[in-house]
C-alpha cells in the first residue's frame, strides 16, 4: 500500500516524487515512456522569472519563479548557470522602451535577494557595441539582464527521479498507467502495464496524482466518468542551427516583427537555439511533430533582426517540439492563458476521493509545485509524523558544489591527468553528473575501454553510455542520445555510433543480437522523426 502514487515521469511528477519521497512517503513513480520524454524534453531550456508574464499581472508567478530561479542555482549549480540577456527594442516593437524598462525595474524589485546582476538600460549605439550583428534600421535601445539557463532539463528530471529512488520510492519508467482501482467514486490505486515487456500488475495507494501534463485529460478519463476538459495542448517547436554569420554571444529576446510575439535567439552548447512557437493542438498527443512552416516562420524572423544570417531550413541541424499543458481559460489566446499550476482535488470537485490533478505550471517553478502538492497531501491523508519540505536547500544529486568554476577547474586538471583525457573531457562530464562524474569514471577504472571517446570532436565518452543504464534506468538506445547525453544534437546518422552504444546496452541488458538490431533499427525511425520537418 503505497502513500502515494505519482503518474507522470516528466518535472513536476518526478519532483513530487521526490519532496514526497525525502519526506518519508511510501512512493511509485510512473512513467509510459521514459522519463523527461514529453514536455521536460523541448523547452527553451532557460530558468527564468518570465518577464512577460508581468504584462498579464500575474506578479505572484514572477516571484515564485525567481525565488526558484535562486534556489536551483544552489542545488544544482552544475544543472543551471547564469545567462546574460539583451532585449534589443525597435520602433515596430509594442512594447517600447519605457515600457520595458519599467518592466525591468519590477522584475528586479521581485528579485531583490537575487545573487544576479541588475539590469541595465542601453543605448543604441550600446546595443550594437554588445551586438553589431543586428539590424540597426529602427532600433531605439535596449535592456541587458540575466536569469538561467540550463542545458539538459532532461538531466534535472532524470536527478529528481534518482533522488526519489535513492530515498527508496518505487521508480519506473516504461510503465504506462491503464486503468484505475477501485470505484468511479474512490480511486484506490492504479494497473500498471510495462510497455516493453508487456507485463501487467496492480498498485494500491492511499492518493494517487495525475502529473501526466499535456496527457492530464486523457489519465482522468481512465476514471470511465463523465470529465469536464481542463488541458489546453500548445505546440512549441525549437530550432538548432550553427553559429551564423554575427550570431549573438548573449541570448536574444525580441519580438517578432509578424506577429509581435516574443521568442528567443540563444547560445547553447556551441549552437543557437531558435524558439518557440505556441499555438494550440488538437492531434496526437504521442506524435508531435516540428512543422517546415513553424521552421520557416522562425527562420524568417531571425533573418529580419540579423540580417547577414541568411538562414533557411538547409541549416537546421537539429529540432525538437512539444505540448505545453495549460489550464484551460476560455476566450483566452494560446499566448495569454496563464502558466501558473493548479492543484486539482477531485473529492472537492467531483466527489471522487483519492485522486488529485496537476494542471499546467512551468519548468522554472517545477520544485515549489512539488512542494504545495506534497503538502496538500500531507493535510488530505493526516499522516502520523508529517515532516517539513526539505528540497529548498537539500542539493539534488550531484550538486553538492559550493563554488562550480573552482570545482571544475581543479577536478578537470586533475583527473583528466590520471584517466588520460582532456580536462574538457572532464568538464562535461561535471557539466553533466555534478560531483558523480566520480561515479563514472569509476566504471573506467573497472573497464579502460569505457574511456574511449563517442564520437569525433566530442568529449562524451563510453562510460556514460554504460552508466545510463546501470545507474539512470535508459533502456532504450534514444533514452541516451536524447535524455541523458543530449548527443542527438550531434548525431548525424553515424551507423557505428549507434552500433557501438547498443553493444554497451546489450552487454548490461541482456539482449540478444536479434533484440539490439531491432533497437538499433527503433532508433533509426526515432532520430528521423526528430530530424524531420513534417510539410502541412
Amino acid at each position: 500500500m503505497y502513500d502515494l502514487i505519482v503518474i507522470g515521469g516528466g518535472i513536476n511528477g518526478a519532483g513530487v516524487a521526490r519532496d514526497a519521497a525525502q519526506r518519508g512517503m511510501n512512493v511509485a513513480l510512473l512513467e509510459k515512456n521514459d522519463f523527461s520524454s514529453g514536455t521536460t524534453q523541448a523547452p527553451t531550456r532557460l530558468i527564468h522569472g518570465g518577464l512577460r508574464y508581468l504584462e498579464h499581472f500575474e506578479f505572484s508567478l514572477v516571484f515564485e519563479s525567481l525565488q526558484e530561479r535562486e534556489i536551483l542555482l544552489k542545488i544544482a549549480p552544475h544543472l543551471v548557470k547564469p545567462l546574460p540577456f539583451l532585449i534589443p527594442i525597435y520602433r515596430h516593437s509594442r512594447r517600447g522602451v519605457l515600457l520595458i524598462n519599467m518592466g525591468m525595474v519590477l522584475y528586479d524589485m521581485l528579485s531583490w535577494n537575487k545573487s544576479l546582476p541588475r539590469y541595465k538600460p542601453l543605448s543604441t549605439k550600446q546595443v550594437l557595441e554588445m551586438e553589431p550583428g543586428l539590424d540597426a534600421d529602427g532600433l531605439q535601445g535596449g535592456v541587458m539582464y540575466y536569469d538561467c539557463q540550463v542545458d539538459w532539463p532532461e538531466r534535472l528530471c532524470v536527478a529528481n527521479a534518482l533522488a526519489a529512488r535513492a530515498d527508496n520510492a518505487y521508480v519506473r519508467n516504461y510503465s504506462e498507467v491503464i486503468g484505475f482501482l477501485g470505484t468511479p467514486q474512490s480511486v484506490e490505486g492504479v494497473r500498471v502495464r510495462e510497455t516493453l515487456t508487456g507485463r501487467e500488475y496492480e498498485l494500491r495507494s492511499k492518493l494517487v496524482v495525475n502529473a501526466a501534463g499535456p496527457w492530464a485529460d486523457a489519465v482522468t478519463a481512465l476514471l470511465r466518468r463523465e470529465e469536464p476538459r481542463r488541458v489546453l495542448q500548445t505546440k512549441g517547436t525549437h530550432l538548432v542551427v550553427p553559429p551564423f554569420p554575427d550570431a549573438p554571444k548573449h541570448a536574444i529576446y525580441i519580438e517578432a516583427k509578424s506577429d509581435g510575439r516574443p521568442y528567443f535567439v540563444v547560445p547553447w552548447v556551441g549552437t543557437m537555439l531558435i524558439g518557440t512557437t505556441d499555438d494550440p493542438y488538437d492531434d496526437s498527443l504521442d506524435d508531435v511533430r516540428p512543422t517546415e512552416q513553424e521552421a520557416r516562420y522562425l527562420l524568417n524572423e531571425v533573418n529580419a533582426i540579423f540580417p547577414r544570417a541568411h538562414l533557411t531550413t538547409e541549416d537546421v541541424q537539429h529540432t525538437y517540439t512539444g505540448l505545453r499543458g495549460l489550464p484551460l481559460q476560455k476566450g483566452k489566446s494560446a499566448g495569454a492563458v496563464s502558466r501558473r499550476s493548479f492543484v486539482h482535488d477531485h473529492e472537492k470537485e467531483e466527489g471522487v476521493r483519492g485522486l488529485i490533478s496537476i494542471i499546467g505550471g512551468k519548468l522554472t517553478a517545477y520544485r515549489n509545485l512539488a512542494e504545495e502538492v506534497v503538502d496538500h497531501a500531507q493535510a488530505k491523508l493526516k499522516l502520523p509524523n508529517a515532516r517539513p519540505c526539505r528540497t529548498r536547500t537539500a542539493h539534488l544529486p550531484g550538486g553538492d558544489i559550493e563554488d562550480i568554476a573552482a570545482f571544475t577547474a581543479a577536478e578537470s586538471a586533475a583527473q583528466a591527468q590520471k584517466y588520460g583525457l582532456q580536462p574538457a573531457q572532464i568538464a562535461h562530464l561535471i557539466e553533466l553528473y555534478g560531483t558523480q562524474f566520480r561515479d563514472v569514471l569509476a566504471l573506467v577504472d573497472a573497464d579502460p575501454g569505457l574511456g574511449a571517446p563517442l564520437m569525433k570532436d566530442r568529449p562524451d565518452i563510453a562510460a556514460e553510455a554504460a552508466y545510463a543504464v546501470e545507474r539512470e534506468m535508459a533502456q532504450r538506445l534514444s533514452d541516451f542520445f536524447v535524455r541523458r547525453s543530449g548527443l542527438v544534437t550531434w548525431d548525424a546518422g553515424d551507423e557505428g555510433l549507434a552500433r557501438g552504444v547498443a553493444r554497451i546496452f546489450a552487454d548490461r541488458l541482456k539482449w540478444d543480437a536479434t533484440r539490439m538490431e531491432s533497437e538499433i533499427a527503433a532508433w533509426r525511425v526515432e532520430r528521423g522523426r526528430i530530424f524531420t520537418l513534417q510539410v502541412p
